[in-house]
C-alpha cells in the first residue's frame, strides 16, 4: 500500500513539473515572440536608441516564411515574423535585443548559412516585403 502511494505522489509531482517547465517554456516563446516593442528603450529625437552598448554597420538583407526553402520557425523555435533576425552568433548573441535603423525592433533568433560577420537577415511577414528591402547597409544597436 505504502508502494502505491509513493508512486502516485511521484506521478503527481512530475505531472506538475512537466506543466510548470511547459508553462515557461510557452512563456518564453511568447515573449520572443513579441518582441516588436520598445524593450523600456527609449528613443532619441533622431530614432537612435538612448541606451545601447554598441553600434555595428552591416550589409542586410531579408527573408520571410514564404520564401522557398524556409520554413515557418526559427533555429530556436520561435515563429519567424517581422522581428526576428538571423546573425553570426560568433558576432551577436542569440536572444540580443537589437535595434535596426529602417526596421525597428528585434531579436537575435535566428541563423543562416550565408550570415557570417557583419551581415545580418530581416525577417518580414511577407515574401514582398522582403524583396521590396532589398539589400542595405544598415546601423545595429546592440541593446
Amino acid at each position: 500500500m505504502v508502494k502505491k502511494i509513493i508512486i502516485a505522489c511521484t506521478l503527481v509531482c512530475m505531472t506538475t513539473m512537466v506543466s510548470s517547465v511547459s508553462l515557461a517554456k510557452t512563456i518564453d516563446k511568447g515573449q520572443r515572440g513579441h518582441h516588436v516593442g520598445g524593450h523600456g528603450t527609449a528613443l532619441s529625437h533622431d530614432g537612435v536608441p538612448n541606451k545601447y552598448s554598441r553600434v555595428l554597420t552591416m550589409q542586410a538583407s531579408a527573408y520571410s516564411a514564404q520564401d522557398p526553402g524556409n520554413g515557418n520557425y526559427t533555429a530556436t523555435g520561435s515563429r519567424l515574423k517581422k522581428g526576428i533576425v538571423s546573425v553570426d552568433p560568433k558576432l551577436i548573441p542569440l536572444g540580443t535585443k537589437l535595434y535596426i535603423e529602417g526596421y525597428g525592433y528585434a531579436v537575435a533568433d535566428d541563423v543562416g548559412g550565408a550570415i557570417k560577420g557583419h551581415r545580418i537577415d530581416l525577417a518580414y511577414d511577407s515574401r514582398s516585403e522582403a524583396l521590396q528591402f532589398g539589400r542595405q547597409t544598415v546601423k545595429v544597436y546592440v541593446l
